[in-house]
């Protein structure tokens, strides 16, 4: 995850090959999801509304923006985290954070109870959020669990 990161950052990694996609959540407890593309595209969607509304968003970030988003998943060290449990607790959805570029892709997964314990994958988290929260005014209300 980390040479996709640096890749992108340093463009050996072409932004429109590239793709940061965030899952957390499921059925039961309320969805969110984003698909960043390196070009700014973005696909977005959560049930974490009021009244659990399903809203789906789509548009065009500033490459500024992703690069943004990109130097703080590099700078919370994503890569790094790790489960501490062996197995989830009982209803324990899951968390996960991926990178794909050039056909090949890296993901972080974590079930929502261990992100408070996992620094990287909570701070990563919160600048995700931050995208999410800000493309759909403030609609989305997923809090990270």
């Amino acid at each position: 995850m980390e040479a996709l990161l640096n890749g992108y950052l340093d463009g050996t990694v072409a932004p429109a090959d590239f793709v940061v996609r965030y899952r957390i959540g499921n059925s039961f407890s309320g969805e969110t999801g984003l698909d960043l593309h390196g070009d700014g595209t973005y696909d977005a969607f959560s049930t974490a509304t009021a009244g659990r509304q399903r809203r789906s968003y789509r548009g065009q970030l500033s490459i500024d923006e992703v690069q943004a988003l990109v130097r703080a998943l590099h700078e919370a060290r994503i890569w790094e985290a790790r489960h501490v449990r062996s197995k989830p607790r009982e209803d324990d959805p899951l968390a996960s954070l991926s990178v794909a570029a050039d056909g090949r892709d890296a993901t972080v997964i974590l079930w929502v109870s261990e992100i408070g314990r996992v620094p990287p994958f909570a701070a990563a988290q919160d600048a995700v959020l931050d995208v999410i929260r800000r493309i759909s005014g403030g609609r989305v209300l997923e809090s990270g669990r």
